[in-house]
């Protein structure tokens, strides 16, 4: 019985220690997937070019991404059609936050929507975040997060995530020490 004690004491010590730090260190650049991050500058970038003109903006996941013709349909339609498919695993409020930044006063916005992005699972606010994106690049979703969502967000991210964001701070403190 003993045992048991030092085991589950050991346990929820480690534990406790692991959450602790990983707190403590991100956000950090850490591996994730940074061409989401890309992708949605350079669609912010296509929709400021058009800026003050009346414009078509097609907004989901990958489902619009690879299957809309911006280009014909501009042609055909005769206004800019801009093509703001992101990634099927984004959250529908990260992409109606993206797609309210780029849209403007008498402009269409049609929301081709994936069924997994409407229907909402219980840990749909992290997972569909991308935890990794949020902890690498997307901060402000970081920042929107409880602690219990972040805490969430670590256990989802695995276990050698401790590792990474400290090699990730010190890779960051080398870098900003040698500028």
């Amino acid at each position: 019985m003993s045992y048991l004690k030092i085991f589950a004491t050991s346990l929820l010590v480690i534990a406790f220690a692991y959450f602790s730090v990983s707190l403590l260190l991100a956000p950090a650049p850490i591996s994730a997937e940074y061409w989401v991050r890309e992708m949605t500058v350079v669609k912010r970038s296509i929709a400021n070019h058009y800026q003050g003109q009346r414009k078509l903006i097609i907004a989901a996941g990958s489902n619009v991404l690879f299957s809309v013709d911006t280009d014909r349909l501009s042609r055909d339609l005769d206004i800019p059609v801009i093509n703001y498919g992101l990634h099927a695993g984004l959250a529908l409020d990260k992409i109606l936050t993206e797609v309210a930044s780029a849209a403007e006063r008498n402009d269409t916005v049609i929301l081709p929507l994936e069924r997994n992005t409407i229907v909402k699972r219980k840990t749909a606010r992290i997972s569909s975040g991308g935890p990794r994106n949020a902890i690498a690049w997307d901060h402000q979703r970081w920042q929107s997060w409880s602690t219990l969502e972040r805490l969430e967000a670590i256990s989802m991210s695995g276990p050698g995530l401790l590792f990474e964001l400290a090699l990730a701070r010190i890779r960051a403190d080398v870098v900003s020490a040698l500028d």
